[in-house]
């Protein structure tokens, strides 16, 4: 899922990812207990019920969500972060002209940023 957020946004990347991130840490700590809740209050025949439509759901979920989300925004025809096409047709080996430049290595040294990332990932490999 993040590169998919990282091909769909260029100017608020970060906001992207980190929205993303947010939301997969949400939606893990209010399923899992609603999922587990009543396990041990509840007859097993009910419980393997309630277990198979709550598989159901996320199965043909998933499934659609599946078929529908799209890599790049090229897919639906769009540009990223909703900005208007400007080109009608793209030829092969056309840039566009409003995308980010990269950092070169120096650069990116030179940036504060680089270093808190660098530091609050660090510990965690």
């Amino acid at each position: 899922m993040t590169v998919i957020l990282n091909n769909w946004f260029t100017k608020n990347k970060s906001l992207a990812m980190s929205m993303g991130s947010v939301g997969f840490a949400v939606g893990t700590f209010i399923f899992v207990p609603k999922h587990c809740s009543n396990y041990y209050s509840r007859p097993t025949w009910l419980e393997i019920n309630s277990n198979h439509r709550v598989d159901f759901l996320l199965y043909t979920h998933c499934s659609y969500i599946g078929k529908n989300v799209k890599n790049t925004p090229k897919e639906f025809g769009l540009v990223p972060d909703g900005e208007e096409n400007t080109t009608e047709h793209e030829g092969i080996g056309s840039s566009s002209t409003n995308s980010p430049t990269d950092f070169s290595l120096g650069e990116a040294l030179k940036e504060k940023v680089f270093w808190y990332v660098a530091i609050g990932q660090g510990p965690r490999q």
